[in-house]
């Protein structure tokens, strides 16, 4: 019996801290709420529906939106395929949120023509969505993970010690469900780096999903922009409230996906 009890005691010790359960997602996705309704409410008038199809399996995460109702909704693949940690579902948040107010560039037909590109998503998660989460007792209090490089960066163009946790946590949430997607997809590749970066330029602007290694370029550029969370975003410009090529390479959207001349006037 003590035998059984130690196996049984190392086995529930091995379950991360920063694991998901239906409990933790929900407390988690309430505090996301409880910050981002406001601000939703007070510079656009919507409201903000975070809907928890948990008895699904699938692992999927949509934006939606009708009028001045905006929604997210998460299914329960999320909980119950791989392991994608609470930072991870915090990205997996701002992504969606990052595709109904993440600003330019976005679709132009009619249907969807409020729905940002799929890298602008991204793009927007690190840049300001995130940053305002960690800077929220809550999300800073959530586990995290040491990455001497992503601290290194950070340090370089932020000075505030606040704000270097910030840009960390940022990345490494980014990191963490790029991974996550990039693991239940089981890909024969090796899971994607900071320190390996993609030097391919697209031939144009892509709407659609990039590589991850792209993805993951994007996530650490917005939050090494040092551009005030505050600053607003538009939607017919996606230069503005952004870093650029010009201002700041470090934290301008990567060319891998997104093509900076092409929005110059």
């Amino acid at each position: 019996m003590k035998i059984v009890i130690i196996i049984f005691s190392l086995f529930i010790g091995s379950i991360p801290a920063w694991a998901l359960s239906e409990k933790s997602a929900n407390e988690l996705l309430d505090h996301f709420f409880s910050i981002y309704q406001p601000i939703i409410k007070s510079t656009t008038g919507a409201s903000l529906e975070i809907r928890r199809d948990w008895s699904i399996n699938e692992s999927n995460a949509e934006a939606d939106r009708h009028g001045s109702e905006y929604s997210i909704i998460l299914s329960g693949g999320l909980l119950k395929k791989g392991d994608l940690s609470l930072p991870g579902l915090a990205a997996v948040a701002c992504h969606e949120l990052g595709h109904i107010i993440g600003g330019a560039p976005q679709h132009n037909q009619y249907r969807y023509a409020w729905f940002g590109y799929e890298g602008q998503a991204d793009y927007f998660a690190s840049l300001k969505c995130l940053k305002i989460l960690f800077a929220n007792p809550y999300f800073s209090s959530l586990p995290k993970r040491q990455n001497r490089e992503i601290k290194n960066l950070c340090s370089e163009t932020y000075t505030d010690k606040k704000e270097i946790e910030i840009c960390e946590r940022a990345a490494l949430a980014g990191q963490d469900m790029i991974h996550y997607f990039q693991d239940i997809e089981k890909q024969d590749e090796p899971l994607v780096q900071f320190d390996t970066p993609l030097k391919i330029i697209a031939g144009g602007t892509y709407s659609i999903y990039p590589s991850y290694q792209c993805r993951l370029d994007t996530f650490l550029a917005g939050a090494l922009c040092s551009v005030p969370v505050g600053n607003a975003l538009s939607d017919k410009n996606p230069l503005q409230g952004t870093c650029s090529q010009n201002s700041f390479p470090k934290g301008a959207r990567p060319a891998c996906w997104f093509i900076e001349s092409e929005w110059l006037k």
